[in-house]
Protein backbone atom coordinates (compact mmCIF):
# COMPACT_ATOMS: atom_id res chain seq x y z
CA UNK A 1 0.00 0.00 0.00
CA UNK A 2 1.52 3.33 -0.94
CA UNK A 3 1.57 6.27 1.81
CA UNK A 4 1.29 8.88 -1.37
CA UNK A 5 -0.61 11.11 0.67
CA UNK A 6 0.67 11.62 4.04
CA UNK A 7 -2.50 12.56 6.79
CA UNK A 8 0.26 14.40 8.72
CA UNK A 9 3.30 15.87 9.06
CA UNK A 10 5.87 16.63 11.94
CA UNK A 11 7.09 19.60 11.86
CA UNK A 12 11.28 19.93 12.85
CA UNK A 13 10.91 23.10 15.17
CA UNK A 14 8.04 22.76 18.08
CA UNK A 15 7.52 25.86 20.04
CA UNK A 16 6.82 25.90 23.48
CA UNK A 17 4.58 28.40 25.26
CA UNK A 18 5.07 31.05 28.50
CA UNK A 19 4.13 29.12 31.85
CA UNK A 20 0.40 30.76 32.49
CA UNK A 21 -0.38 32.60 35.87
CA UNK A 22 -0.50 31.13 38.95
CA UNK A 23 -3.57 29.87 40.12
CA UNK A 24 -4.95 30.59 43.18
CA UNK A 25 -4.35 29.43 47.17
CA UNK A 26 -6.87 26.83 48.71
CA UNK A 27 -8.96 27.07 51.56
CA UNK A 28 -6.74 26.30 54.62
CA UNK A 29 -7.53 22.98 55.90
CA UNK A 30 -9.13 22.14 59.15
CA UNK A 31 -6.80 21.86 62.86
CA UNK A 32 -5.68 18.11 63.42
CA UNK A 33 -7.47 17.04 67.17
CA UNK A 34 -5.09 17.68 69.97
CA UNK A 35 -3.08 14.59 71.43
CA UNK A 36 -3.90 13.72 74.79
CA UNK A 37 -1.93 12.13 77.65
CA UNK A 38 1.08 13.63 76.73
CA UNK A 39 4.19 14.18 78.79
CA UNK A 40 7.73 15.25 77.82
CA UNK A 41 10.62 12.50 78.56
CA UNK A 42 14.35 14.48 79.42
CA UNK A 43 16.79 13.66 81.92
CA UNK A 44 16.98 11.54 84.71
CA UNK A 45 14.60 12.83 87.64
CA UNK A 46 11.72 14.20 84.93
CA UNK A 47 8.58 12.18 85.64
CA UNK A 48 6.49 10.73 83.15
CA UNK A 49 2.41 9.94 84.07
CA UNK A 50 3.76 10.14 87.58
CA UNK A 51 6.72 7.67 87.64
CA UNK A 52 10.18 8.63 87.94
CA UNK A 53 12.33 7.68 84.43
CA UNK A 54 14.99 6.06 86.28
CA UNK A 55 12.57 3.92 87.71
CA UNK A 56 11.01 2.90 85.29
CA UNK A 57 14.63 2.10 82.94
CA UNK A 58 15.48 -0.08 86.33
CA UNK A 59 11.80 -2.01 85.89
CA UNK A 60 11.91 -2.35 82.36
CA UNK A 61 15.74 -3.80 82.34
CA UNK A 62 15.56 -5.61 86.21
CA UNK A 63 16.72 -9.35 86.80
CA UNK A 64 15.32 -11.09 89.50
CA UNK A 65 18.15 -11.92 91.85
CA UNK A 66 19.40 -15.71 92.23
CA UNK A 67 21.90 -17.37 94.11
CA UNK A 68 24.24 -19.40 91.56
CA UNK A 69 26.04 -21.14 94.33
CA UNK A 70 26.48 -21.30 98.56
CA UNK A 71 29.08 -23.98 99.16
CA UNK A 72 31.26 -24.93 102.37
CA UNK A 73 34.50 -26.42 101.20
CA UNK A 74 34.17 -30.01 102.92
CA UNK A 75 29.96 -31.15 103.18
CA UNK A 76 31.03 -34.72 104.33
CA UNK A 77 33.29 -35.94 107.52
CA UNK A 78 33.45 -38.55 109.19
CA UNK A 79 31.43 -39.34 112.10
CA UNK A 80 33.39 -38.60 115.59
CA UNK A 81 35.05 -35.40 114.25
CA UNK A 82 34.36 -31.95 115.47
CA UNK A 83 34.37 -28.85 113.08
CA UNK A 84 35.79 -25.68 113.94
CA UNK A 85 34.65 -23.68 111.23
CA UNK A 86 33.07 -23.64 108.19
CA UNK A 87 34.54 -20.80 104.92
CA UNK A 88 31.46 -20.50 103.63
CA UNK A 89 31.39 -18.95 99.73
CA UNK A 90 28.79 -17.95 96.93
CA UNK A 91 27.53 -16.16 93.81
CA UNK A 92 24.95 -14.86 92.18
CA UNK A 93 23.56 -13.91 88.88
CA UNK A 94 23.97 -9.93 89.26
CA UNK A 95 25.68 -7.23 90.82
CA UNK A 96 23.57 -5.50 92.68
CA UNK A 97 22.61 -6.94 96.43
CA UNK A 98 21.47 -4.71 99.09
CA UNK A 99 21.26 -7.27 102.01
CA UNK A 100 22.61 -10.79 102.89
CA UNK A 101 23.09 -13.16 105.97
CA UNK A 102 23.99 -16.40 106.69
CA UNK A 103 21.89 -18.77 109.45
CA UNK A 104 22.51 -22.36 110.67
CA UNK A 105 23.74 -24.41 113.86
CA UNK A 106 26.19 -22.00 115.79
CA UNK A 107 26.05 -19.43 113.15
CA UNK A 108 24.32 -16.54 112.67
CA UNK A 109 26.39 -13.72 110.70
CA UNK A 110 23.29 -11.23 110.93
CA UNK A 111 23.84 -8.35 107.82
CA UNK A 112 27.06 -9.01 106.45
CA UNK A 113 28.76 -6.32 103.65
CA UNK A 114 27.08 -6.76 100.69
CA UNK A 115 29.99 -6.58 98.44
CA UNK A 116 31.41 -9.85 100.43
CA UNK A 117 30.94 -13.33 98.48
CA UNK A 118 32.92 -15.37 101.09
CA UNK A 119 32.57 -15.45 104.93
CA UNK A 120 34.40 -18.02 107.29
CA UNK A 121 32.75 -19.05 110.73
CA UNK A 122 34.69 -19.82 113.55
CA UNK A 123 34.81 -20.86 117.36
CA UNK A 124 32.42 -23.52 116.40
CA UNK A 125 31.62 -27.41 117.57
CA UNK A 126 29.72 -29.01 115.30
CA UNK A 127 29.15 -32.90 115.39
CA UNK A 128 25.90 -34.04 113.87
CA UNK A 129 24.62 -32.99 110.60
CA UNK A 130 23.33 -29.50 109.87
CA UNK A 131 21.98 -27.08 107.73
CA UNK A 132 22.99 -23.35 106.95
CA UNK A 133 20.83 -20.98 104.93
CA UNK A 134 22.03 -17.45 102.72
CA UNK A 135 19.17 -15.51 102.28
CA UNK A 136 19.63 -12.57 100.32
CA UNK A 137 17.63 -8.95 98.86
CA UNK A 138 18.00 -6.92 95.81
CA UNK A 139 15.69 -4.39 97.30
CA UNK A 140 12.60 -6.30 95.39
CA UNK A 141 12.95 -9.43 96.29
CA UNK A 142 14.74 -12.06 98.13
CA UNK A 143 16.94 -15.16 97.37
CA UNK A 144 16.85 -17.98 99.49
CA UNK A 145 19.87 -21.16 99.42
CA UNK A 146 20.49 -23.99 101.85
CA UNK A 147 23.60 -26.75 101.59
CA UNK A 148 23.47 -29.22 104.02
CA UNK A 149 27.02 -30.41 106.49
CA UNK A 150 27.06 -34.34 106.62
CA UNK A 151 28.65 -36.59 109.07
CA UNK A 152 29.00 -40.06 107.33
CA UNK A 153 31.16 -43.38 108.92
CA UNK A 154 33.19 -44.95 106.21
CA UNK A 155 32.73 -48.60 104.44
CA UNK A 156 35.92 -50.43 104.05
CA UNK A 157 37.22 -53.19 102.03
CA UNK A 158 40.51 -55.40 101.17
CA UNK A 159 42.29 -58.70 100.87
CA UNK A 160 44.16 -60.05 103.88
CA UNK A 161 44.97 -63.16 106.14
CA UNK A 162 42.26 -63.95 108.86
CA UNK A 163 42.90 -62.49 112.12
CA UNK A 164 40.73 -61.17 114.83
CA UNK A 165 37.81 -59.27 113.97
CA UNK A 166 38.26 -56.06 115.56
CA UNK A 167 38.67 -52.33 115.52
CA UNK A 168 41.75 -52.52 114.29
CA UNK A 169 41.37 -55.43 112.09
CA UNK A 170 38.95 -53.50 109.97
CA UNK A 171 40.91 -50.21 110.20
CA UNK A 172 43.56 -52.21 108.02
CA UNK A 173 41.91 -53.19 104.90
CA UNK A 174 43.34 -51.20 102.64
CA UNK A 175 40.29 -49.46 101.10
CA UNK A 176 37.99 -47.02 102.89
CA UNK A 177 35.68 -43.99 101.77
CA UNK A 178 32.60 -41.92 103.39
CA UNK A 179 29.40 -43.52 102.57
CA UNK A 180 25.69 -43.43 103.29
CA UNK A 181 24.54 -46.79 102.03
CA UNK A 182 25.61 -50.09 101.74
CA UNK A 183 25.81 -50.89 97.82
CA UNK A 184 29.08 -50.71 96.02
CA UNK A 185 31.10 -52.39 93.61
CA UNK A 186 34.71 -52.88 94.34
CA UNK A 187 37.19 -54.81 92.66
CA UNK A 188 40.09 -56.41 95.23
CA UNK A 189 43.06 -59.23 94.55
CA UNK A 190 43.39 -61.58 96.98
CA UNK A 191 46.73 -63.65 97.51
CA UNK A 192 47.41 -67.50 98.24
CA UNK A 193 46.18 -66.91 101.75
CA UNK A 194 44.01 -63.77 101.79
CA UNK A 195 40.24 -63.71 101.70
CA UNK A 196 38.45 -60.41 100.79
CA UNK A 197 36.94 -58.62 103.88
CA UNK A 198 34.08 -56.04 103.16
CA UNK A 199 32.73 -53.94 106.49
CA UNK A 200 30.27 -50.95 106.94
CA UNK A 201 27.50 -50.27 109.53
CA UNK A 202 25.30 -52.64 110.66
CA UNK A 203 22.49 -49.99 110.10
CA UNK A 204 23.00 -49.99 106.23
CA UNK A 205 21.12 -53.52 106.68
CA UNK A 206 22.34 -56.88 105.18
CA UNK A 207 23.78 -56.82 101.88
CA UNK A 208 23.72 -59.31 98.72
CA UNK A 209 26.57 -60.09 96.93
CA UNK A 210 27.43 -60.66 93.47
CA UNK A 211 30.22 -62.14 92.11
CA UNK A 212 31.21 -63.51 88.05
CA UNK A 213 27.56 -62.87 87.77
CA UNK A 214 26.43 -64.92 90.37
CA UNK A 215 25.23 -64.99 93.92
CA UNK A 216 26.87 -65.26 97.19
CA UNK A 217 30.85 -65.85 97.58
CA UNK A 218 30.32 -64.44 101.48
CA UNK A 219 29.94 -65.79 104.84
CA UNK A 220 27.19 -64.40 106.68
CA UNK A 221 28.37 -61.32 108.51
CA UNK A 222 29.67 -60.92 112.18
CA UNK A 223 28.53 -57.88 113.93
CA UNK A 224 31.70 -55.88 115.78
CA UNK A 225 31.31 -53.04 117.48
CA UNK A 226 33.98 -50.68 115.93
CA UNK A 227 35.81 -47.23 116.69
CA UNK A 228 36.43 -45.37 113.98
CA UNK A 229 39.67 -42.94 113.78
CA UNK A 230 37.78 -40.13 115.31
CA UNK A 231 36.82 -41.90 118.08
CA UNK A 232 33.07 -43.01 117.47
CA UNK A 233 31.61 -46.30 118.37
CA UNK A 234 28.89 -48.33 116.16
CA UNK A 235 27.89 -51.71 115.55
CA UNK A 236 29.77 -52.82 111.90
CA UNK A 237 28.92 -55.86 109.81
CA UNK A 238 32.24 -57.94 108.87
CA UNK A 239 31.68 -59.81 105.59
CA UNK A 240 34.64 -62.82 104.97
CA UNK A 241 34.39 -64.42 101.77
CA UNK A 242 34.16 -68.04 101.42
CA UNK A 243 37.52 -68.64 99.44
CA UNK A 244 40.58 -67.69 99.80
CA UNK A 245 42.58 -66.86 96.63
CA UNK A 246 40.61 -65.79 94.54
CA UNK A 247 43.24 -63.28 92.49
CA UNK A 248 41.82 -60.19 90.66
CA UNK A 249 37.84 -60.33 91.80
CA UNK A 250 34.79 -57.42 90.86
CA UNK A 251 32.42 -57.77 93.83
CA UNK A 252 28.82 -55.76 93.57
CA UNK A 253 27.20 -55.36 96.82
CA UNK A 254 23.45 -54.36 96.81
Amino acid sequence: MSCDNPLYVIPSTVLVGADGATGAKGDKGDTGAGASNTSQVTHDGNERNGENLADLIDELFYILIAINTFAAGTLIYELGTTVASIAFSWTYNKAVVTAQQIDGPQVATGPLDVALRAHTATGLTITADSTYTLTSNDGSNPAVKTLDIEFWNKFYWGARTSGTIDSAFILSLSNSELKDSKSKTLTVTAGSNDYIYIAYPKRFGTSIFIVGGFEGGFQAPLTVSFTNSEGYTEDYYVYRSTNLNLGTTTVEGI
